[in-house]
């Protein structure tokens, strides 16, 4: 038997949705001033061409161009640089988004989350989109905006 028949709502209070979770951590990265962004650049370009931790701070050293709180790079400075460097990297890399299994959820005046996951969903254009009628498709939307 089906279980459509305890469900005491109107087909007009009912949203077909679906459950998004997204994990990152680049929300948490702090803002770089563009000066410092530069310097990062330029070590990461150096290192990338080859040239070993001791060559890429002599060579920053030669130019003028000094650490924040130091008055020279050393290699081992360089070192831990470039590990910060990929490790930053590598945060802003790790974003994660899962979708749950489409399903009914009762419709309540006033929910702002509502319009964003409808947003989401027609941003990521998945499957489930393509899989939705015409009709409830059109209804979301004129319900929605």
């Amino acid at each position: 038997m089906s279980r459509f028949r305890y469900i005491n709502y109107s087909i007009d209070d009912l949203l077909l949705g679906v459950d998004v979770t997204v994990l990152t951590r680049t929300l948490t990265l702090d803002e770089l001033s563009e000066k410092y962004t530069s310097r990062l650049d330029l070590i990461l370009k150096l290192s990338n061409q080859g040239l070993s931790n001791k060559e890429i701070s002599d060579s920053l050293n030669t130019n003028g161009i000094r650490p924040p709180r130091t008055k020279e790079y050393t290699s081992k400075l360089i070192w831990v640089t470039l590990k910060k460097i990929r490790q930053r990297e590598e945060r802003t890399k790790n974003t994660k988004t899962v979708f749950g299994n489409p399903s009914f959820y009762k419709k309540e005046s006033n929910n702002p989350f509502l319009k964003i996951i409808v947003l989401l969903i027609m941003f990521h254009g998945t499957s489930f989109i393509n899989g939705l009628s015409c009709e409830m498709y059109q209804s979301m939307e004129t319900f929605l905006f």
